[in-house]
């Protein structure tokens, strides 16, 4: 959504008390033939219109409506600052790496 990663967790979660510890994050493919890895730094969204969204973007694509208002519910943005991305088949001729500021 907007260029950007979003995903949600509970606060009480491991990847919620990871995220509130270190907000370095990686997010993948779950593919090992066509890979793209991402790095990046995960920040937790608060603008009411931004969660209205990323709640009807989520409900249309797996056809569940997370609870963005819940207490325990924590949203993020993955703000990539490293991309890397190969094809298995022609590694490492196919790896590629992006840097963004």
């Amino acid at each position: 959504m907007d260029g950007r990663f979003y995903f949600s967790t509970d606060s009480a979660s491991c990847k919620g008390r990871n995220l509130a510890a270190n907000p370095n994050a990686v997010m993948h493919l779950e593919s090992g033939d066509d890979v793209a890895v991402v790095e990046g730094r995960a920040e937790e969204v608060m603008e009411r219109g931004v969660l209205r969204r990323f709640a009807a973007a989520y409900k249309k694509k797996y056809d569940f409506l997370p609870d963005v208002n819940s207490a325990s519910s924590r949203v993020y943005c993955l703000r990539p600052q490293a991309v890397f991305a190969w094809e298995e088949r022609d590694f490492p001729s196919s790896a590629t790496r992006w840097a963004f500021r």
